[in-house]
């Protein structure tokens, strides 16, 4: 349970997405250029799949432990 390093890798995937997000946006203009537009939605997509994914780590380590304690138990 202590090692949260899949966490830790995923934050800092958020946070690169979050930068390439806001140097996107640096430039007012950027609402007039499709080619941008369709890059944010890229990139605003990717962000919602990392912020998805976060959880998932730890459910995956919380059904590791059940499955530990299970075995404990049975025996």
């Amino acid at each position: 349970m202590a090692d949260n390093q899949p966490e830790r890798q995923t934050v800092q995937k958020i946070e690169a997405a979050l930068l390439q997000i806001r140097a996107g946006n640096q430039e007012q203009s950027w609402i007039f250029d499709d080619e941008k537009v369709g890059q944010l939605e890229v990139d605003l997509e990717r962000l919602q799949v990392l912020a998805a994914e976060l959880p998932s780590h730890l459910h995956a380590k919380l059904r590791g432990f059940a499955a530990e304690v299970r075995g404990q138990y049975e025996r």
